[in-house]
């Protein structure tokens, strides 16, 4: 199976072996031993699909997507959807896969996730940002810091939210509901 991703892939076996290492390293240990082989060579194929249609380097697009996978604690059936969603937000913005997998480098995704924001929500942010000028590393530090701020308020981030009538906790609430409604629509639109 190995060989097949490396002919279908066209990259190098040291490309491929260096993009493997994230890969199993990351999601060994979550995987079930019945899938392990077959489940992280899908998300090895998916990431050199990834890598190549967003022209970025296979390890670090490698990286990004099994990290992706963990912090969503998303199953490897969900492998295609979620390197679709990635391939999405650098489509719907002015970002390139680099400045996707480096924002995502930042913890961006685990705290995100944490606080009720879906990958959708996300995404649209770091697109709006793309195309502001603030993409990569600074676009991923800049909303982790935001979210982190929004999750647990100082004084005077608590009084910004209290002038507009809500807690951190009820802002947190309405943003986890609104990315549920979003993904059950999104579903029901590919049904």
């Amino acid at each position: 199976e190995f060989r097949r991703v490396l002919f279908r892939s066209g990259y190098t076996p040291n490309q491929l072996s260096a993009g493997m290492y994230h890969v199993v390293s990351s999601m060994n240990a979550v995987l079930p031993p019945t899938q392990r082989v077959s489940g992280e060579l899908k998300v090895m194929r998916d990431a050199a699909e990834l890598a190549r249609v967003g022209n970025s380097s296979l390890e670090d697009t490698t990286y990004a997507l099994a990290s992706a996978m963990n912090a969503l604690h998303a199953p490897i059936s969900d492998t295609t959807k979620i390197t679709g969603e990635l391939n999405s937000i650098v489509g719907s913005g002015d970002m390139t896969m680099t400045d996707l997998v480096d924002s995502l480098k930042s913890g961006i995704l685990p705290a995100a996730h944490v606080a009720g924001i879906s990958l959708q929500s996300l995404g649209a942010a770091m697109a709006t940002m793309g195309d502001e000028g603030t993409r990569g590393a600074m676009a991923g530090t800049r909303l982790r810091m935001a979210i982190a701020l929004l999750s647990s308020p100082s004084e005077a981030s608590a009084k910004v939210l209290d002038t507009l009538g809500m807690s951190s906790k009820e802002a947190t609430s309405r943003s986890a509901a609104m990315a549920k409604a979003r993904s059950e629509e999104h579903t029901s639109e590919l049904q």
